[in-house]
């Protein structure tokens, strides 16, 4: 196979479900239900001090962050339930206890640069969403997702995760997390092959895995994916990127995003793909596709971009 410098292309934040208003999401204040043990108050004072001390969060005095009204910490009674301290423009590492903190259910860094290891994430049972996103994270630990039973959204984009290793593999256990409908790890160095059990989990809308080191094939149980809205897996780095038919996206009836560009994706563009009535986003470009492009794709309505360039196609644009 001929071998091509690989484009880099801009990613556009609002073309993506991803965006800043998505972080609204309503936390359960469920008060009937017993609320869990936790420790939220060293854990919040070592991330104090973690971030430099009291000049950076100025309003975090005392040992009360929910009686004292901690600017911004959410709380429901005396549970801390959220830490939202994006666009705050802190550095430092996170509390390696954080899964102490039993009754969280949001944390969003946005606009930081939090670096070090990540904690461990393991046991947050109530946690249901967590914007981790463009930090300096370095390594990610084994057991991290395990017990996010109520898991929305993990956004980890843009974090150099376990480098020195080689990367890091999704592991097995996320396909219990039955409730997880966005999963963005766009660069986080991720490596091995595409996970078929990602098809299985029956909520999942949004999955973006570009600009990381996976290799092989999309399995086929991808055509079976209950929800699959978003599907962004372009721009794999390394000699071996993603490669054989798109066959499998085309069985995706929900899809609306597609971006497989800049892969070694080859064989022709599949007849199905051209009726998915949900379709607006469609880039295949710099793969080693070949043949026409389906005529379907004339009756393709809700089509806004479609990218084809730097294929072996063959044959006119659909009008």
């Amino acid at each position: 196979m001929q071998m091509r410098e690989k484009k880099r292309y801009s990613v556009d934040a609002s073309s993506s479900p991803l965006s800043s208003s998505s972080s609204c999401l309503k936390l359960c204040r469920c008060r009937n239900q017993k609320k869990k043990t936790e420790r939220s108050w060293p854990v919040l004072k070592e991330l104090l001090q973690n971030v430099g001390g009291i000049a950076y969060l100025p309003s975090w005095t005392g040992d009360d962050p929910c009686g004292s009204k901690w600017d911004y910490i959410q709380c429901d009674g005396t549970s801390v339930t959220a830490i939202e301290l994006k666009n705050t423009g802190l550095h430092g590492q996170l509390p390696s206890s954080l899964n102490s903190m039993a009754n969280l259910q949001s944390i969003a860094l946005q606009g930081n640069n939090f670096s070090g290891p990540l904690p461990s994430f393991s046991g947050l049972s109530s946690l249901q969403s967590a914007y981790l996103n463009y930090q300096s994270f370095s390594a990610i630990p084994s057991d991290f997702f395990h017990g996010l039973s109520s898991l929305t959204l993990l956004s980890l984009d843009y974090s150099p995760l376990n480098i020195s290793d080689g990367g890091w593999m999704l592991p097995g256990e996320i396909v219990e997390l039955r409730e997880l409908i966005t999963l963005s790890l766009t660069s986080t160095h991720l490596t091995g092959a595409l996970p078929s059990f990602l098809a299985l989990l029956p909520n999942l809308q949004n999955l973006h895995l570009a600009y990381n080191h996976l290799y092989g094939s999309i399995p086929p149980p991808f055509a079976s994916s209950p929800k699959l809205v978003s599907l962004q897996l372009n721009n794999q780095i390394g000699a071996h990127p993603l490669n054989g038919t798109i066959a499998p996206v085309a069985g995706i009836q929900s899809l609306s995003q597609l971006w497989l560009q800049v892969n070694a994706f080859s064989g022709p563009i599949p007849d199905e793909l051209g009726a998915l009535v949900s379709l607006k986003d469609c880039r295949l470009n710099d793969n080693y596709l070949v043949g026409p492009i389906p005529v379907s794709f004339e009756s393709l309505t809700s089509l806004s971009s479609l990218a084809v360039q730097h294929n072996s196609l063959v044959g006119p644009l659909p009008r």
